[in-house]
C-alpha cells in the first residue's frame, strides 16, 4: 500500500515532528518500492530517522518500513538493504481503521535498527509488528511450506535474510486488538539474530502480549510488562517450522498465563531459555525494575509535555526499597522520571532498635537512585518501616512512597 511520505534508495534522512493524518493509504514508507528511486538500485535505505511525529486517522499502517519482495530479504543488490532505522518517539493513535489487519507500526527485513519509546494506542488489530515471512524464506526454509506448495514459485534459500541485530526498546502499547484475533501487542515472525525487546509495557487488550509466532526464533525479550487479559507470552511453534525457537524470555511480567522459569541455557521447549519470568495483577506488583519499565514507556518523561501522549498517569514515579549497606540500613530511593526529585525527607523507624542517620539526601537526581544510611543499635535484625516523601520537579506533584519488612544484606 502506498503511504503519503515514501523513501527509497536514501540515506540520512531525518523526519520530525510532522503530524500524518486523514490519508486514505499508509503515512510514511521505508523502502518499500524498488521504483521509487532515480537511480538503479532501489529498495535500500540506511541512517532514516522518524522521530517525535503524531499518526492518527491513518486508513493503513501508520509506518512500513522494509519490503515482502525477494530483494527485500534476499537482495539481488546489497545496496538494497534496510539498515541503521531509528523510529522513536512517536505517537500513533487511531490508526489502520479502515484496512483493519494494518498496524500502527511494520517492520519486515531490517538490521540493526532501533524502534523505541513509540506511545501506541487504539489499533484494531496488532501493535508493532516485526519481521515477515513465517520462516519460509529463512535458510534452509521450511518443511511447513514444502506441503503448501510455495517452492514451487520461490527458491528454498540456504542463507539468512537479512533480518538481525534490531532493538525493540521501551514502548507503550495499549488498547489494542480492537476487531481482531491473533495478535499481540508486540508481534514477531521469522528469525532475527541479535534482535532484542526489552523494557515495553503493553496492556487493556483481550489478546497476547508478546507473540512470538511462526519461524520467531534467535531473539531475547527480557523486563517486558505485558499486563492484558491474554497471556503476556503466545508461541506457534508452526508445524513443520524448525526455525520457531530458540529465544530467551527472562525477568519478563505479565498479569495472566504461565509464569515460566527454571528453563537456563536452551533448554526449554523450542531450545527456547526461560528464566525469572512472573504473573502479577498489576504493575504494582511489579519489581522496580518492571515499574521504571512502565512509567518510561512511550515518548520518555521529559519530552512529553504538549504532546497528546497516552501514558496511564496513575503509574508511580519512583520505587522505595530498605536494605543493608556496608552494615548499616540502607533506605533506596529510585527516581522513574527524567528530572528531579527535590524537597526529599525520610521517616524510618526500627522496632526494638535505635536509629541515627549517617547520610541522608535531600534530592534525587533524574533516572537515578540515592540512599539514606542509618546506623542500627539494639536489635540485629528489626522489623523496618520506611516512607519518603518528594516533589517531582516535572511534574509538581508531590508524593509519598512507604516499604517495611526486615532488611536484607
Amino acid at each position: 500500500m502506498p503511504s503519503a511520505v515514501q523513501v527509497s534508495a536514501a540515506r540520512n534522512i531525518v523526519l520530525v515532528n510532522c503530524t500524518f493524518s486523514q490519508l486514505g493509504g499508509s503515512g510514511v514508507g521505508i523502502g518499500n518500492d524498488a521504483n521509487a528511486h532515480l537511480t538503479t538500485v532501489g529498495l535500500g535505505t540506511s541512517r532514516i530517522s522518524v522521530l517525535d511525529n503524531y499518526f492518527t486517522q491513518i486508513m493503513g499502517n501508520g509506518i512500513t518500513v522494509g519490503g515482502v519482495q525477494a530483494d527485500s530479504h534476499h537482495p539481488s543488490d546489497q545496496r538494497m538493504t534496510i539498515s541503521g532505522f531509528t523510529l522513536s518517539g512517536n505517537i500513533f493513535y487511531n490508526n489502520a481503521i479502515f484496512y483493519s489487519s494494518c498496524v500502527p507500526i511494520l517492520v519486515t527485513y531490517i538490521q540493526d535498527s532501533s524502534i523505541s519509546h513509540n506511545d501506541v494506542s487504539m489499533t484494531q488489530y496488532s501493535g508493532i509488528c516485526h519481521n515477515y515471512g513465517w520462516g519460509s524464506n529463512d535458510a534452509g526454509g521450511s518443511d511447513e511450506y514444502q506441503k503448501r506448495g510455495l517452492y514451487k514459485y520461490q527458491p528454498r534459500y540456504t542463507t539468512p535474510t537479512t533480518s538481525k541485530n534490531n532493538q525493540i526498546d521501551g514502548n507503550l502499547v495499549h488498547n489494542y486488538g480492537l476487531s481482531h484475533t491473533d495478535l499481540g501487542g508486540i508481534y514477531t515472525l521469522s528469525a532475527s539474530p541479535g534482535t532484542v525487546i526489552v523494557n515495553n509495557y503493553i496492556y487493556d487488550s483481550q489478546y497476547f502480549g508478546l507473540y512470538t509466532d511462526e519461524g520467531s526464533s534467535q531473539m531475547r525479550a527480557t523486563n517486558n510488562v505485558a499486563m492484558s487479559n491474554g497471556p503476556w507470552l503466545a508461541q506457534n511453534f508452526g508445524a513443520g517450522n524448525v526455525h520457531t525457537g530458540n529465544n530467551e524470555y527472562f525477568d519478563n511480567w505479565g498479569k495472566s498465563g504461565s509464569a515460566l522459569d527454571g528453563k537456563p541455557n536452551h533448554s526449554g521447549d523450542a531450545s527456547n531459555t526461560y528464566l525469572r519470568n512472573y504473573i502479577a495483577s498489576g504493575v504494582s506488583g511489579t519489581s522496580s525494575a518492571a515499574q521504571r519499565a512502565a512509567y518510561r514507556a512511550g515518548v520518555l518523561p521529559g519530552r512529553r509535555a504538549g504532546r497528546p501522549i497516552s501514558n496511564n498517569p496513575s503509574l508511580t514515579d519512583g520505587y522505595l526499597s530498605i536494605g543493608i549497606l556496608s552494615g548499616n540500613l540502607a533506605i533506596n530511593l529510585t527516581n522513574f522520571d527524567d528530572l528531579s526529585f527535590d524537597n526529599v525527607s525520610f521517616k524510618v523507624t526500627a522496632q526494638g532498635a535505635t536509629l541515627s542517620s549517617i547520610s541522608v539526601p535531600s534530592t534525587v537526581p533524574g533516572d537515578a537512585s540515592v540512599v539514606a544510611t542509618y546506623k542500627l543499635s539494639g536489635a540485629s535484625n528489626p522489623s523496618v518501616s520506611a516512607s519518603a516523601t518528594y516533589t517531582n520537579s516535572r511534574t509538581r506533584q508531590s508524593r509519598t512512597l512507604s516499604a517495611s519488612g526486615r532488611p536484607q544484606g
